[in-house]
């Protein structure tokens, strides 16, 4: 790696974006007239709070033995899905314990694996009975389990494939990306193109320029994919695709301001934020009355448990940087960190709470075998 490509891909970068992205949300509060809203001093200290426990996680290398992530891992994932799957949520966590002991062999074939990802992905729509990207009202009803599997897998076989194969995953990515935008969510696609191009960053060099392209791409994909889903909301909008992508901003942080005077110190949930896949839709019907609210990935920890579950970012920096640290070493483990860090980039402007967290393990326990 030449030395700007490495300060683009390391750990940090997260800090640096998410300030960039309240810096933004903050400004636009006080010039667009949709919005217009002011900031209390909680919402600073908690945004410098969250930072500093990631900064200071980021020293860190997680040098847990593998069972003792397992005993962590097991449950959690049981524990977040219960509410939704039942005792399906058994089987769940048994799969994804399969998928991890038997990684070797799942990783031999990639391109298996990302085509029967988008196969579950159709069959997943094929059983909803509707396209998602022209229902938005709805289409949160669409991401059921087959969906998170069907993606997950996806994701893991492509990001494997390229290192592989770029011309087949080029293919393959792109029929992705059609299956993933009849969803109508801009966050799985960019999540894909950010994860791709954090690989090419880490393993080959790139030109500075080609990468500002690259990077203005993914803005102006997220910007037009944000106006053509709301387009079909029943709101009348009246902002250009540009406007909408600020305003998207500016509503988050504002929400995030929203998040942190509701829990004050320790939170209001109190622990069921973890028994909920999503929390957009609480978090949603406790700020708005209803709807997906998302407020950054610190706003779910915050109404949660306050400053009692802040230094829980400690632990994203300290996982990151194992990442990093690992895929340094090898690049069989450049996939895995592209990918943790695509979705934590993602996260700045949505709440996958508690999902992040699963994959945050099973991204640890993945490059630990690999390690080995």
């Amino acid at each position: 790696m030449d030395f700007k490509a490495d300060r683009f891909i390391h750990p940090v970068i997260f800090v640096f974006l998410y300030v960039l992205f309240i810096f933004v949300g903050i400004a636009t509060n006080q010039v667009m007239d949709d919005l217009g809203n002011d900031f209390s001093l909680v919402f600073y200290l908690y945004v410098a709070g969250g930072m500093f426990a990631y900064l200071a996680g980021c020293r860190f290398v997680i040098n847990v033995p593998k069972h003792i992530l397992l005993i962590v891992f097991i449950p959690l994932v049981i524990i977040v899905t219960y509410r939704e799957l039942g005792v399906l949520s058994f089987l769940c966590a048994l799969l994804l314990y399969f998928i991890y002991r038997y990684w070797h062999i799942l990783m031999r074939y990639p391109l298996h694996l990302s085509v029967f990802g988008i196969f579950l992905l159709l069959i997943n729509l094929f059983f909803i009975g509707f396209i998602p990207s022209l229902s938005p009202d709805i289409r949160f009803e669409s991401q059921t389990a087959i969906f998170v599997f069907g993606y997950s897998l996806f994701f893991i076989g492509i990001i494997v494939l390229f290192l592989k194969d770029i011309k087949r995953t080029v293919i393959i990515a792109l029929f992705g990306v059609v299956v993933l935008g009849l969803y109508g969510f801009r966050s799985y696609i960019l999540i894909l193109l950010l994860s791709l191009g954090i690989q090419i960053l880490f393993i080959r060099r790139i030109k500075f320029r080609s990468f500002i392209i690259y990077g203005g791409a993914l803005i102006l994909l997220g910007a037009i994919m944000g106006y053509v889903t709301v387009s079909h909301l029943s709101q009348d909008w009246h902002l250009s695709p540009i406007s909408l992508l600020f305003y998207r901003i500016g509503f988050t942080t504002h929400m995030l301001d929203k998040a942190c005077g509701a829990a004050g110190a320790f939170g209001v949930f109190h622990g069921s934020l973890w028994t909920y896949a999503a929390s957009s839709p609480i978090v949603g019907e406790l700020l708005a009355g209803s709807g997906n609210i998302t407020t950054t990935i610190l706003g779910p920890l915050i109404l949660d448990g306050g400053i009692l579950e802040l230094p829980i970012m400690a632990f994203v920096g300290a996982t990151m940087n194992t990442l990093y640290q690992r895929a340094k070493i090898s690049n069989n483990i450049v996939p895995f960190y592209s990918l943790a860090l695509s979705i934590l980039i993602v996260s700045i402007d949505i709440s996958p709470v508690p999902l992040i967290f699963i994959m945050f393990f099973m991204a640890l326990l993945v490059t630990d075998k690999l390690c080995t």
